[in-house]
């Protein structure tokens, strides 16, 4: 790792601000060198809450420099904010790699600690895969990818259904699971 001497060499960009409700923001925020072209190279988040007192935007929490689990070329995927109970908010990501004919998806859902301000992740799991970059045109062994429903319950947590489907070790596939809150 290198010190970096001058602010300047780091650049901050918006990622993307979710609306908790009509009087809380959450600010996603990026910061990386200026130069992203190694493989290896991503950004670190930092969040911050905003809350309207007064009509005014204050901020109330932060989380600096959380590094994310995937990225490449100065990026990561940005994660979509789901509600997983009636109060409960959480983040999906969704990232994808793909090297010498195969490409693997994988799923992580963070759940919002809303009272420490903090993320726990809830759910990791391989996503999709497929490794049709290895074999012959329709010689493929696996192929099949993965979708998240969330399945609105009256308890405080909701329930997960992941449903995967396609072709794995040459044969039709399908797997669908549900996952409880514990």
């Amino acid at each position: 790792e290198k010190k970096l001497e001058k602010v300047e060499e780091i650049n901050h960009h918006l990622e993307n601000v979710y609306e908790i409700n009509k009087n809380t923001l959450l600010f996603l925020i990026t910061s990386n060198t200026r130069d992203n072209s190694c493989h290896v190279c991503i950004p670190k988040m930092s969040w911050y809450k905003l809350k309207l007192e007064n009509n005014k935007w204050n901020i109330k929490s932060k989380i600096l420099s959380v590094e994310p689990h995937d990225g490449s070329w100065g990026s990561f995927p940005i994660p979509e904010m789901i509600f997983i109970g009636k109060d409960k908010i959480a983040f999906k990501y969704i990232s994808s790699y793909g090297g010498q004919g195969v490409m693997e998806t994988h799923l992580e859902i963070v759940e919002l600690d809303n009272i420490n301000f903090k993320f726990n992740s809830i759910l990791s799991l391989d996503y999709g895969f497929s490794d049709s970059g290895v074999y012959e045109e329709n010689e493929e062994h696996n192929n099949w990818e993965g979708s998240i429903f969330i399945v609105k319950k009256y308890k405080p947590y909701y329930d997960i259904l992941i449903e995967k489907k396609g072709k794995k070790d040459m044969k039709k596939y399908e797997e669908n699971k549900i996952y409880k809150y514990q």
